[in-house]
């Protein structure tokens, strides 16, 4: 009874981490930042996302009936950036200062360690955020924008476990202890749980959404959506493993955020066709 009882609470404080961690909503209560704690905290990346991606479906339900739809795509920008304290936003300005410097590895990993964000991040940032605005302008145009918008729960969900994909498939570039490194060593089962948690939030959501497209459409969609995000992970994840020598906290970050947007992407494109 006392191991079951032991192997609760150490779930249930992974649980809490992957939200404290991916997630600025308040909850306060202490969880030990163990090597054993973060490990399993990966297993709840994907309903970390779940929650960011609720957030946003809300917003983009309720917001385009009161503003018009330029400053609804703002807000719901602003809001999925700041839901995760723009952590994953940080991520991205860092790579892109290390990557498109175009100096040796070890300067790269060096110039990404910076706190101070550079001309290029600074760029990158401001191009990533146009481009995801006018993606959300486009939804909220599109004449079954209720139904479309609806598929955006999904997206975080997603972007997460990619993540977690990345962190098992490809090794971690730096030689120092953190939290990054914790999470690149995660034992394969938690992987194969946190896609299984990513899946499962998916079917079960498509109940409770507004969505007028067939079972069968859904499915498809949400199959093409996950390769979407697998292939996106991929190619990114080389790219930047052929730069440095492996993946980095900042780096995951920086998928997350592309990974997102190429899916923000691919439902535009979805809507167009419907039109």
């Amino acid at each position: 009874m006392r191991i079951i009882v032991q192997l609760f609470i150490s779930w249930f404080q992974a649980f809490i981490c992957a939200l404290q961690f991916l997630t600025r909503f308040p909850i306060p209560i202490n969880v030990p930042y163990e090597r054993n704690i973060i490990q399993k905290s990966v297993v709840f990346y994907p309903f970390a996302g779940f929650i960011i991606g609720l957030l946003l479906w809300f917003i983009s339900y309720v917001v385009p009936s009161v503003l018009p739809s330029a400053p609804s795509a703002v807000l719901i920008c602003i809001i999925w950036l700041v839901s995760s304290g723009g952590l994953h936003m940080d991520g991205l300005m860092d790579t892109a200062d290390g990557i498109l410097s175009y100096r040796s590895k070890n300067k790269m990993l060096e110039i990404m360690k910076d706190s101070r964000v550079g001309a290029m991040g600074v760029i990158v940032c401001v191009c990533y955020l146009i481009f995801k605005m006018t993606l959300l302008f486009s939804l909220l145009e599109n004449e079954q924008h209720t139904s479309i918008l609806s598929y955006i729960l999904f997206i975080p969900i997603w972007s997460r476990l990619m993540m977690v994909l990345a962190a098992k498939w490809y090794p971690y570039a730096r030689q120092e202890k953190g939290f990054g490194t914790d999470v690149s060593r995660i034992p394969f089962v938690y992987a194969v749980l946190s896609m299984i948690n990513a899946l499962v939030i998916s079917l079960i959501m498509y109940n409770f959404l507004p969505i007028h497209d067939s079972w069968t459409e859904v499915l498809i969609l949400i199959i093409v959506l996950i390769l979407i995000s697998t292939i996106t992970m991929w190619v990114i994840s080389h790219a930047l493993y052929q730069k440095l020598g492996g993946l980095t906290g900042d780096t995951y970050g920086a998928i997350n955020e592309l990974v997102e947007v190429v899916l923000l992407m691919s439902l535009v494109i979805y809507a167009e066709k419907l039109m």
